[in-house]
Parts: C-alpha cells; structure tokens; sequence
C-alpha cells in the first residue's frame, strides 16, 4: 500500500479533554454526535456524559411517541403503539448492557480514548468493530436511528445505511490488498468511508488477526433479508389487538465470521378501518392461535402478511406499517457460542454435589 497517496492524518479528538471541561454540560458536545450515533456502551448512573446523551434521546423519541395522538389517522393504535415502543426500548437497553459486559478477552488491550468514546456514544463503526474484535464480543451495534411513524429521521435511516456499505467497501479494498502481500496501490480516491490515516490503520489491525487476513464481503440485496417477530406476550393476538411488532433484517456484509446486519423494526397496523393490508389476511392472523408456534406461522407465506408488507412497502404507507427504528449492529455466532460455552464450564465447577437430591446444584 503507497502512504502516500492516502490521507494526511487529522488531529484526534481527545474525549478526556472534553470530559474535563465545561463544554460537557453545552451544546458543543450534543454537536458531536450524529444522528444515528450507537448507543452508548457506558452507564448514566456513573457517568454525566452518558446521562446527558441518553436524557437527549429519551426527549427526542418522547416527542415521536406523542405524534401518533396528535394524527386523527393513528388515534386507535397511538396507545398501544407507545406501550410496545416502551417495552422495546427496554428490552433493547438491557441486552446492549449484556453484550458490552460479555467478551472473551475483557483484558485486551485497546486505546482508550476509543473506548472513552464508545462509553458516551460518538465511536464510529470501523471503531466499535474494532472493539468488538479485540475484545471478543459477540455483537456490537454500530448505529441506531429512531424514526417513530417514518418522518424526516427516515433519511438518517438511509445515510447509516450507505455508511456501512461505504465502510464494507473499504475494509473490502484493503482485505485485497493485504491478502496480495500489498503488491497493489491504493489512492483517496479509492475509499469511501475512511477519512485518514489513522482510520486505515485502524481497518488494517481489525482485518489482521494470527489467523490471517479476513474475507470481507458485501451483501447487499433482498436476496440476504428476511423477517422476524420481534415479541410475543404482548403483541400476540387477542380480542382487540391492533397491531403486530415485527423486525425486517437485511445482512449488508461478513467480516470474517462477523456479520454486518440492517435491522428496521416496525409494527403491523391490524386495524380494518386504518390499515390498507388486505382484509382477509388481517382477519387471517387475527384469528390465528396463539401457540408455540405461532411466532413462525405469522412469518408463513401461507399467512400472506409477509407478501403484504412486501406489496404496500414498508416505507410506502406509515398508517398501516408503524416504522419504529433502524439499528445497524454486527454480530459473531462462533464467538458466542465459545462465551456459551465457557458460561457452562463455569457453571459447572460452581456446582457441589447434593446428597439429598443425588445431584450436583
């Protein structure tokens, strides 16, 4: 690879400086995120600048929810579309906890004025992939985009969406490159994420690992999507029931053994009077027996509500497809199931044997 024809390194940002000062608590670090910036990995109770990020989101998405009883259009499913949201938003943040808790090799060595930054929420995703490398996670978001009911924030959705592949791309490029003994040039203009040096750098160790080189590869089409229920209990059909809650995952790419995934959250609108789904495949799942399986018979083509989302668009029509959020993340099934496996191992040394029972608890 010819340095010189790649990017004059820019100065760093130092987030400890910005800790130390007082423009923690002004709109100088609120200008420094970006609207699908990750979550933070860090908790609000120990740190300001975390409490700060996730006291703005709250207020933000708070506004979103109050939209939906302000439209004469969404007045029958505003309620329960608040109740689920909120669930959601819970059940999300708890397991973002869990996964920045769980690695492999919590040890490693990594800078940290990137971890400082994923702590409050302004690492980019070549550096939270990073992250998630060295340290041996088994997922890692990468960016998150609330667009309750569609609105503007759709078009965030989209730009995160083209950082990724732009991102893909580079790692792509250099994944060449390093295979081939760096025998090829690479010039600028040939990348469409990274903006230094550094970052180059910072994509090379992430490809890099005693292994070898990793494969990068670009998925992007419908080929690789496909749709899940995103809960149960409570927005399993019932007597009343308006709507569904349901996720569409896109894989954008592989790194590895890592997977670069799209997921868009939304809830089906089961009302006749409101929602433009054909009216028997409505009455079809409304009626359908909440059992063990129905998780999947509501994702059955033979159900036929796949093949209507498929039919309106899912961001052609917000009265009967209720867009929540995009979240881009990246996860690694061997890395999860070695944690899997060495929880077990654990939890088996911990294990004493009981006479009474005959078994070890």
């Amino acid at each position: 690879m010819n340095a010189e024809k790649l990017m004059v390194a820019e100065p760093t940002f130092s987030v400890e400086s910005v800790q130390d000062s007082e423009e923690v608590f002004g709109p100088k670090l609120d200008s420094l995120y970006r609207p699908w910036s990750a979550t933070p990995s860090g908790s609000p109770y120990s740190n300001p600048l975390v409490k700060r990020r996730l006291d703005r989101i709250s207020a933000e998405e708070v506004d979103m929810v109050q939209y939906g009883y302000k439209d004469p259009e969404f007045k029958m499913v505003a309620p329960l579309v608040e109740v689920a949201y909120t669930m959601r938003m819970y059940s999300r943040a708890t397991k973002n906890g869990e996964s920045s808790q769980t690695g492999l090799y919590p040890e490693a060595k990594v800078s940290k004025d990137i971890l400082n930054k994923d702590e409050i929420g302004l690492a980019l995703p070549h550096e939270l992939l990073y992250i998630m490398s060295k340290k041996g996670m088994k997922s890692k978001e990468l960016g998150k985009i609330t667009h309750l009911y569609g609105g503007e924030n759709m078009k965030y959705a989209h730009e995160m969406r083209q950082e990724i592949l732009d991102l893909l791309n580079d790692l792509e490029l250099l994944s060449g490159v390093l295979s081939d003994a760096g025998k090829k040039n690479l010039a600028v203009d040939d990348f469409k994420y990274a903006k230094t040096y550094e970052d180059l750098q910072l994509m090379e160790e992430l490809l890099v690992t005693p292994e070898g080189v990793q494969d990068v590869k670009t998925m992007d089409s419908s080929d690789h999507t496909y749709f899940r229920v995103a809960a149960r209990d409570w927005t399993a059909p019932s007597e009343g029931q308006k709507i569904i809650m349901l996720k569409r995952k896109s894989r954008l790419g592989a790194i590895g053994d890592s997977e670069i995934i799209l997921r868009t959250s939304f809830m089906v609108n089961l009302d006749e009077i409101s929602s433009n789904i054909n009216s028997k495949v409505l009455s079809r799942v409304k009626r359908m027996e909440y059992d063990e399986d129905w998780k999947e018979k509501i994702i059955d083509e033979k159900t036929g509500l796949i093949p209507e989302i498929e039919r309106i668009g899912l961001e052609e029509d917000p009265y009967s497809l209720v867009l929540v959020s995009s979240t881009v993340y990246a996860k690694n099934c061997t890395v999860e199931g070695a944690i899997d496996r060495l929880k077990k191992k654990k939890m088996n040394k911990s294990k004493v044997w009981n006479p009474t029972l005959g078994i070890f608890t």
